[in-house]
């Protein structure tokens, strides 16, 4: 199981995710993916002198488990000399007054209330698992190059240690280990578009390929690197053609198509 571990430290070195004496805002629900992050972070805590934050929001979407979830976090965080902070709200009313659907409304909630401790670093528990899920619907839904590298890996200050680990290495991790954990009741429910692409659309290219997941992360790896690619490429022709006033169309009239587009 040390790989595990060893597998989330060379993703934090590679992209430069924590510096020593960082502040560190932990985005923690109760569930294994947080709890598995939260317990790497306490270990690393002393090596990199890290200030660990921990942040939960309660959604009021799922009665008492919910409070119990958010309980069960504040006194893992008492247990092990943890700054806690929760924020509760009402998800579907106060969405709906915002004219926002539930998860759009209830990510924007959490990532500014992440916000509000101005720490160096946000860490959230986004893991492979998630990178797919997210790959799928927007290919569903139909997007460009960019929206297909799905969750990004490093984003400002947030950061997403957990990204090149599956839900069942993490859940596996989490046994062997005995880091207690959650279980949201609505993971199973179809309900939700991501519980009908978990459930039901995944397993289907399981059983053509078992390692389905990594190789839509490879997949997102070339394209974030193709992507990169085109991004100078286009910016260092959009300057050449650019005088802060005027766009030259004639500089640009032998380039590809997908260049012009761009």
């Amino acid at each position: 199981m040390l790989e595990i571990t060893a597998r989330v430290d060379e993703t934090v070195r590679k992209y430069s995710m924590l510096d020593k004496g960082d502040s560190v805002v932990v985005g923690v629900s109760g569930g294994a993916d947080s709890m598995f992050l939260l317990n790497y972070l306490i270990g690393r805590r002393d090596e990199l002198n890290l200030k660990l934050i921990v942040a939960n929001v309660e959604h009021g979407i799922r009665g008492q488990e919910s409070v119990d979830d958010t309980e069960f976090v504040k006194n893992y965080c008492r247990n092990n000399n943890l700054e806690f902070h929760s924020l509760s709200i009402d998800a579907v009313s106060e969405s709906s007054e915002n004219g926002m659907g539930i998860e759009e409304y209830s990510r924007k909630i959490r990532y500014d209330f992440f916000d509000s401790f101005d720490a160096d670093k946000i860490a959230t528990a986004h893991n492979l698992s998630d990178n797919v899920e997210t790959f799928l619907f927007r290919l569903a839904r139909g997007t460009s190059l960019k929206g297909l590298l799905s969750i990004p890996v490093v984003r400002g200050n947030i950061i997403r240690p957990l990204i090149t680990l599956s839900s069942e290495e993490i859940r596996e991790f989490c046994r062997k280990k005995n880091i207690e954990y959650r279980v949201d009741s609505t993971n199973d429910c179809d309900e939700y578009t991501r519980n009908r692409i978990r459930h039901n659309i995944v397993p289907q290219f399981e059983k053509i390929n078992p390692s389905f997941e990594y190789a839509v992360s490879r997949l997102i790896s070339v394209i974030d690197s193709e992507n990169d690619y085109m991004q100078h490429l286009c910016e260092k022709l959009f300057s050449e053609a650019f005088d802060g006033k005027i766009l030259s169309t004639k500089s640009l009239r032998f380039c590809h198509e997908a260049v012009i587009k761009r």
